[in-house]
This record gives structure tokens, sequence and C-alpha cells, in this order.
């Protein structure tokens, strides 16, 4: 019952249970003659009956494929007095597993589904309701309890239509069925007005209003549990300790053994990275701010507009010191089935904690270039100085350590469509040296202004009032050379990167620069990433990854799965990612479905679970309050969950030498 404790509001779930005994389900029946299919020549959808259809996904690398169904009767359902959608997923592939999103349409999204190869699941999620209780929340995130406008939250009394996006497609053939609302939705009580809503937080800073099994209650219940053993089968680096011998090197490296890549640790066993990203605590900086939001808190915080880090106290409280946490994680970890210290880890875990750990280069703030989110000056002398000088100075430690697997230079570095990176180039001021590169690159192919006049449709007086312009001309007129130079500097940022870590620290990887999802079908990112890194990093979401080809990566080249997640919204959570659903073990279920679909994949080498604890309830800096965690704000593991990771790795190396890899699909 865990799993459809309160969620999205206080108590939503306990009294929707009892409601729905006198709220039958009904029947969502959608328009079978209109759906409408993006891109609409590859995706075909076959109804069958009033409430089931086969879709049928052919898309291949195309981007994002979708489609929309609207309703049979009218022009939108009105789901504003149930609590839950739920719906059947029938995997029809035999050899692939299945996964898409479900919600709404952008900004709705409702959650996640994931089937195994000729598999069937029933998938349950919360109607994420908007309304207005007549008060102020105080807060503003990704994810909001039901009954407040923002997040997800929806008009659930005029729903035009439901979308599936599976995002990684290139085949998927499935049947939707059994599609319907249920259960009374009745506003939680908390709701009703500000008296009942404030304090938000107990002072453990769990969700006063929402209740669980595991929730702390007393100081005297935080209490350290005893860590599970090693798994049997791995050596001290996580490696396949009873698998093939190869050769030995004293660091970590990659190698392709039977038709898979794999990392090789030290002593030349076979090693799949299972990583956590974050172990560490949380960041100040990331916490939110306490100003303007007294009424969340039963105290005080200690300064004004100081946040208070409940993760830290909790911490303090269970462990006795923060160095105590630190020094029984990697213990802890290795027991849950996981043998690497994800991104973003805490250094003194990475340099003390005798497990493999990756570990970042923060891109130099002083080159960031002005104007731009994610770009810096690749030819500014001072990048590659910065560079170096992080690598020899600050994580110096990590050069001749043989836990440290490799790293990763920047995160997610948004590089855009083929010619943005050198529109937003074009936009910075004539001094910076990159401004420079690209007047100069100009100059070499037009040899004159009048010439990029004519070419761009433009009316420049000489070189220089081009240089000093910050305005970057019409579009489909420069894009030919803006893709050239985008290409170039791109380039140029990750042979910079592979070649401070060839000068610095030769005897580890160097792992990519983590690519956002946004740039997975783009070939002008991943061709330099791939030609330059020892493994290509993504951090990608998806629950399944059994179909996944990046555009431009060599079908032969490693990749590492960076970030992924399993989401949850239990523990009264209010928000996750890649969230499969109220539906008993379906958190567990997602899990093994992903970890299979990575363990089987050719050119995967790891995947790294985002991250070890759970956001903020009501968000970080940029508001992300996503369930996300092995643990919750008082370091209680999600029990159910560990255990499954555990269960998985038990017989991961095993399974990925046994199995065969997917065939994928040609010519769609």
């Amino acid at each position: 019952m865990e799993n459809v404790k309160m969620n999205r509001s206080p108590l939503l779930f306990i009294i929707a249970l009892l409601a729905g005994l006198h709220l039958a389900a009904e029947p969502i029946l959608w328009n079978p003659a209109a759906p409408q299919s993006i891109p609409e020549k590859f995706i075909n959808v076959t109804p069958e009956g009033e409430n089931a259809a086969i879709i049928e996904f052919r898309t291949g690398e195309r981007p994002w494929p979708m489609v929309y169904f609207a309703p049979r009767k009218g022009e939108s359902w009105d789901f504003s007095s149930f609590a839950c959608l739920s719906f059947d997923i029938e995997n029809l592939d035999a050899e692939s597993s299945v996964s898409g999103d479900f919600g709404f349409g952008p900004g709705a999204l409702l959650g996640v589904f994931v089937v195994p190869p000729g598999e069937k699941r029933t998938f349950t999620f919360a109607l994420n309701h908007s309304g207005d209780p007549g008060f102020d929340p105080l807060f503003r995130a990704k994810g909001m309890p039901s009954g407040f406008p923002g997040g997800t939250n929806v008009d659930t009394r005029r729903i035009e239509r439901f979308r599936i996006v599976c995002g990684f497609a290139r085949y998927n053939r499935f049947r939707l069925s059994n599609l319907r609302v249920h259960g009374r939705y009745i506003p939680s009580p908390a709701l009703r007005s500000r008296e009942n809503f404030f304090p938000l937080f107990d002072k453990f800073g769990q969700n006063r209003h929402s209740d669980w099994p595991e929730k702390i209650r007393s100081a005297a219940e935080l209490k350290p549990e005893t860590p599970l053993p090693r798994l049997a089968d791995w050596n001290r680096y996580g490696g396949w300790a009873k698998g093939p011998q190869l050769k030995a090197t004293g660091f970590f490296r990659v190698e392709k053994y039977e038709g898979k890549w794999y990392f090789v640790d030290p002593e030349g066993r076979l090693f799949f990275s299972r990583g956590v990203n974050s172990v560490a605590l949380s960041a100040s900086w990331s916490l939110p701010k306490t100003t303007g939001k007294e009424a969340l808190y039963f105290e005080k915080p200690a300064k004004t507009d100081a946040p208070i880090d409940f993760f830290r106290r909790n911490i303090e409280q269970k462990y006795g010191s923060v160095d105590a946490w630190k020094a029984a994680q990697p213990e802890r970890l290795a027991g849950w089935g996981f043998n690497t210290l994800g991104n973003w880890s805490d250094p003194f875990l990475c340099r003390h904690g005798r497990m493999p750990y990756l570990i970042d280069i923060p891109l130099p703030a002083s080159t960031r270039l002005p104007g731009t989110p994610s770009l810096w000056d690749v030819y500014n002398p001072e990048f590659t100085r910065r560079l170096e000088h992080y690598l020899v100075n600050t994580i110096g430690w990590t050069r001749d350590d043989p836990f440290c697997i490799g790293y990763f230079i920047g995160n997610e570095v948004k590089f855009g469509p083929e010619d943005e990176a050198a529109r937003r180039i074009f936009a910075a001021p004539a001094d910076r040296p990159a401004k420079q590169k690209l007047v100069q690159f100009l100059m070499e192919k037009f040899s004159s202004i009048d010439k990029l006049n004519r070419a761009w449709k433009s009316q420049y007086a000489s070189w220089e009032e081009l240089a000093a312009s910050t305005r970057p001309p019409e579009r489909k007129f420069a894009k030919k050379e803006f893709s050239i130079f985008s290409r170039k500097y791109i380039e140029r940022f990750y042979q910079i990167s592979r070649d401070i870590v060839r000068k610095c620290a030769p005897n580890h990887l160097y792992l990519g620069s983590r690519t956002p999802v946004a740039d997975i079908y783009r070939a002008h990112v991943n061709e330099p990433h791939a030609a330059y890194a020892d493994v290509v990093s993504v951090n990608n979401y998806a629950l399944q990854l059994d179909n996944l080809k990046m555009r431009g990566i060599p079908d032969d080249k490693p990749l590492l799965i960076s970030e992924s997640s399993v989401g949850h919204e239990s523990r009264g959570m209010f928000s996750s990612l890649s969230y499969p659903g109220l539906e008993p073990g379906a958190r567990e279920d997602a899990l093994n479905c992903l970890l299979k679909s990575a363990a089987r994949h050719p050119q995967i080498v790891g995947i790294h679970h985002f991250q070890f604890a759970d956001q903020p309830l009501i968000g970080r800096y940029d508001g992300e309050n996503y369930g996300i965690g092995l643990v919750d704000v008082t370091d209680t593991p999600y029990r159910e969950f560990v255990e499954a990771n555990r269960k998985f790795s038990e017989q991961l190396y095993r399974f990925r030498h046994e199995t065969q890899p997917i065939t994928f699909r040609k010519g769609f």
C-alpha cells in the first residue's frame, strides 16, 4: 500500500480509495478516426473497438514522435470529479521494451509507461487538478499539490486531448486499452484554509499533511540501518571477479569483449558502472530561501533568508556527525548494488571512499560568452588554462588514483541547432576571441564585405561594422556559414577537453560532456563528441534503452548513461521524473526493465541514478522538487527500490554476458 499513500495532495489517495467505491470507473472514449500523429507518415493507429488501439511507431531516429487523441463526442472530457486515470499497455514487440510519456500536452505530463518485451502492464496516475484554494502556498515548483495552480496541474474540467510521446522509439508497437478515470476526487482538508495548510514542513522537513509507514516522528527513530553485504562476485572495484580475466593496467579503460563494450577495472576485470549521482549533502545554494516563506516552517531560520538544511540536520542526528555519514556511504551503496560514485558526489568520498568514481571539471565562468546560458569562449586561451589549472591543482589527487575512472568536462552544454552556436557568438562583443574568430572565418570565406552583403542580403559598411554588430543576420541567409563555424566551434570544445585530459591525467578516461536529451538527435554535436571522447556520456531519462541510438554516434562507440532516474510520488512528494505510476511495485518493475535494457545494449558501459536523495519538497533553486532519491529527506532508504537494484546487480554481469543484444531494425 505504500505506493498509493498521499502524493500530490494531503490524504488524497486514502480518501480516493474509500470514495472510489461510490464512483464507478468511467471509460475514456476517443475519436478513432482523428488521431493526430507527428510525424504523420511514420505512426499508425489501428482502432480496436471503442476504447483500444494498436499504435505503431516506425519513426527511426526522427525526434520526439507523438500521437494525440481527441474526445469521441464533444470538444473535451470532464475529469474533475475523478482522482485517478488508468490504462493498460501490451507490448506487441517480442524483442525490445516499449516506453512513452502520457499526459494532456506540453507541461501536463502524468507519467511514463514502460513494458518489457511481450508483456502487459496496468498504469495508474493521480490526476493533477489545478485550482485556487484562495491563498498563496508561498512556493512555486515543478510540481504543485493538487488543487493549486502551477506545476503540471491542469484544469481537469476541460481536457481537450491526451498525448503519448515515444521519444526514443525507432520502432514500437503496442496496444493501448481500457483507458479510464476512477476514484472520487475530494480536495485535501489542508487546502481549505491557510490555517490548515501552514506549516507545510514538520521538524524533520517531511510533508506534515502526509503519512506513510516509514515516516520519522521522533529523533529516536533516526538510526543508521545495518548495511547489506557486498555482492559475492564483485571484486574491490565492483568488477566481475568471477568473470573473464583481461589485461590489467592498474587503471580503468574501455574494451569491447564478445560484442559488447565494457569498462575494464584496474585488475583487468569487466566492469559495468552502476553509479549514483550527488552522493553528498545538499548544497546550501540549491536549497529554497526562507524569506517570505516563514509560514511553511515550524521554526524561524537561524539567519535572515538562510535556507534550512533538513537533510544535514537529520544526518547529524542519525549518525552523530557528517563525517560519520560520509564514512558509511560506500559500504551502504555497495550493499544496495552500486559500484560507482557518480557526478557531483562529495570529493571527500571520492578521495577516501575506496569506491570507483567519475568527477566533473567545471567550465570556467570567466570565459562564458555574455548573454549565452551555456556557451564558453573556447578561443580564449584562458579557457584552456583554467581547465588545466583545475585538473592539476584542485583535483590533482585524482591523477594517479586507480579508483578514478575519468572526467566529464562540462554538463549538458546546450550547443543548440546546427547554426545556433555561431549565432550566439555573433551576438557577443567584438573584443571576444570567439567573435574575432568568427569574423576572420567570414572574411576568409567571402574576401570582401560586398560579397557577404550580397549573400546575406545585408548592408554592413565594413568588416569593422559587422564585428561591432551584436544582432545576428536573418537566419535563412547566414545559415550555411553559421552552421560550418558552429561545427568548428563544437569540435574545438571537444578537442581541447580531450587534450587536457591526455596532458594532465593520461591514465584516465575522457568521458565527454554529459549530452542533454535535446541533443540526442543532433549529429553536428554527437559526431565531434564521439570523435574525441573515450566514452560518450549522455543524460537520458527514458525508462528503456533498447532503442537508444544517438544520431551521429557510431554503432561501435561506448556510451555511458550519466544520468537516469525512476521516480516516485510517495512520502508526500509533489512531483517526479520518469514516474511509472501508483501501481504497487511500479517503481521497482520500471527499474528492472530499465536496467535490463541498459545491460543488453552493446554500447552502454554503465548507467547512473540521479540522484542519491529526494530534492527539496518545495523546490531547489530552479524549482525542481522531484521524488527521485534512494533516500528521503530523513536519509531513510526506499527499501523496496534499493533491494530491487541489488537483486538486479547480483545477476548483472552474467545477464550482460549471456544476453544477445537486440537487433536494430533497418530502413525506417
